[in-house]
């Protein structure tokens, strides 16, 4: 809180109070909600399959959706600012903009990790110790795309609601989901429980963020845009698993769809025209 006249602004004080606790005690929930799967997982099935989770899970945050995070917080603060200085159009542009960025991140995102992660885990970490994370690594990259459109939704509150409020409650709520779904389904399925336990809580804090949202400030979202891109990298991964190709190598299969992956993201980025400096 400020002085004034060596005097403590009470005014400020209370909306510290109000508003920045919340956030905090947020936060941190937030932070024990994306892990709490891991502390189930270790207790559950062992340190033997906590490994490979945690290596896995933390390659695909950091791998896009940490970027992909930056990119939009940053289209959201810009927007934020057109907003308070009255360009109401040039904030909805903003907005725009950054929903059609985090699209092209999360579904070519998704679809690089469907078609090649498990091999880039194998390669990076060796065969033995990524063993039974094929089937959990597309929930491991859903999971880090649930997180971009929950932090999107976040900035939203943050900026243009003046309250921390419903983070606080969706953290609360995300943790407790993450945490019960785990215990259920890591017993049965070991890493691909704890990853769809992720991806459980995470939808609930997207989706209650979302519509907590709009109520205040609707966030345009190219819905056209997202759908496009999400039937062309479905069309890509569905080719790859059912065209059989004996005669090429890894290396040449690794290559094709790394390319065909990356002319589809090209085009999806001069299709939308992503390239334009956003006003401001």
């Amino acid at each position: 809180p400020s002085l004034r006249r060596g005097r403590l602004r009470w005014e400020v004080l209370r909306r510290f109070v109000v508003y920045a606790w919340p956030l905090a005690i947020a936060l941190a929930i937030s932070m024990i909600a994306a892990v709490a799967e891991r502390f189930v997982l270790a207790r559950l099935a062992g340190t033997v399959a906590l490994g490979p989770y945690g290596a896995a899970t933390d390659f695909v945050r950091q791998g896009f959706t940490v970027v992909g995070e930056g990119l939009m917080m940053a289209l959201v603060t810009l927007a934020k600012n057109h907003a308070t200085a009255g360009r109401t159009a040039e904030a909805q542009a903003t907005l725009l903009m950054a929903s059609r960025l985090f699209a092209v991140v999360a579904v070519f995102g998704v679809g690089f990790f469907t078609l090649l992660g498990a091999d880039l885990f194998r390669l990076l970490y060796g065969p033995d110790f990524v063993a039974g994370l094929e089937w959990a690594v597309p929930f491991l990259v859903v999971s880090g795309a649930l997180l971009m459109v929950r932090n999107y939704y976040f900035g939203q509150v943050i900026y243009f609601t003046g309250s921390a409020a419903i983070e606080l409650k969706v953290s609360i709520a995300a943790m407790v989901t993450v945490t019960l779904v785990a215990v259920l389904l890591v017993p049965a399925f070991g890493i691909l429980g704890a990853a769809l336990a992720q991806v459980a809580g995470q939808a609930l804090a997207c989706l209650a963020m979302a519509v907590h949202g709009r109520r205040h400030y609707p966030m345009p979202f190219d819905t056209k845009a997202f759908l496009g891109m999400t039937a062309v990298v479905l069309v890509i991964v569905t080719i790859d698993r059912l065209v059989e190709t004996p005669a090429l190598g890894p290396l040449a299969r690794v290559a094709i769809e790394l390319a065909a992956l990356g002319v589809a993201a090209i085009g999806a980025i001069v299709w939308l025209r992503l390239w334009r400096k956003p006003a401001g």
